[in-house]
Parts: structure tokens; sequence; C-alpha cells
């Protein structure tokens, strides 16, 4: 979409507003990036979002409270693709596919301590306790960071049954844990 699309179809309270909030949005901006590089990167983000989709905005009015909901997701956004993490299901499967990449290097790239050992070894087994469902609520959870909403909106479950499900998984993998450390 060109420059001049953007413009013709926006409303004609997007420039007064924007003028009005721009101050606030970057100060937003700043606190959630922490550095001035990441504000600036962010506050265009927003600005962008803002433009193209201020036609769908209700109210001019409530727009600060819509814009701090644009920042906080386009800062997830920003931080789920700098920090990628693995599910933790998937922790021996990516460190077998390392191995294979470079099967004569392995000792020189990686080596644990016992504990890490012990504790990856347990951390395992305590998610093969899980059925599939199960686990992919925890790494959710856990390791994507959703929320217990988004959570049950991506498995098409209530946010209470998400709860209950996870308090009964982490309590499976909690009885797995203790036994092996009782044994």
């Amino acid at each position: 979409m060109s420059k001049k699309q953007v413009h013709s179809t926006l409303p004609n309270w997007v420039e007064s507003v924007w003028k009005l909030h721009s101050d606030k949005i970057y100060k937003l901006c700043s606190m959630r990036c922490g550095g001035e590089d990441s504000a600036d990167d962010l506050f265009q983000e927003v600005a962008l979002k803002f433009c193209q989709n201020a036609g769908g905005v209700n109210s001019p009015d409530s727009i600060l409270a819509w814009l701090a909901v644009v920042i906080r997701n386009c800062h997830y956004d920003y931080m789920r693709g700098k920090f990628h993490m693995n599910p933790v299901s998937c922790l021996s499967e990516s460190e077998r596919v390392f191995y294979e990449a470079a099967p004569n290097e392995k000792s020189v790239f990686f080596h644990k301590s016992r504990e890490e050992e012990n504790m990856e070894n347990n951390v395992v087994r305590a998610l093969a306790v899980l059925d599939p469902f199960e686990r992919l609520l925890v790494d959710l959870c856990f390791c994507g960071g959703a929320s217990t909403h988004e959570v049950g909106r991506i498995l098409g479950i209530s946010k209470s049954a998400v709860t209950k499900k996870r308090r009964k998984a982490v309590e499976k993998m909690r009885q797995k844990i203790q036994m092996a450390y009782s044994a």
C-alpha cells in the first residue's frame, strides 16, 4: 500500500489525535524498550499500525487505551522475534539435530555438567508423563509466555479449564520428579 493510498483512507481526525498523543506514545514505547533505538523502532511500528487500523477504531476518545494495547503487542512481537526459544519438550530433539549436523565436534561445542544432565533428564522424564495436549499446554504457558486467556483461545477451552489442566499437568510432573529423587 503506497503512502497516498494510506493517507487517502485515513479518517480526518487521525493526524490531530496522533499529534496530541505522540509524546505519551513515545514515553510508553521507551518505558517498554529501555533503549532509545528500540523505542524509536517500536514508535514507528505503532505509528504504522495506527495508520493502518485507524479506520476501524470506533471512537477517537478511547484511542490512548487502544494504542497502549498496540504498543504491548508490537513489543511482544519484537521480543518473540529477538529471543527465539525452543519448547521444553523439544530440548533433547534439538540437541540431537545439532549432533547430527556436527557428529565429530560434540565434545568441542557441547559439554554438560552432571547436574545439567540430571536436570534435563528429570525434565524430559516429567514431560514424558504428560499426554500431548498437556505437554502443549505446559509449553504454551511456561515457555511460550502465553497468558491463560491466549492459551484458552489457542486450544479452544475456557480460562478456568486452562488453569485446572495446567495445575494437573504440573502436579503430574512434580510427582514424577519427586519419585526420581526419592529413588
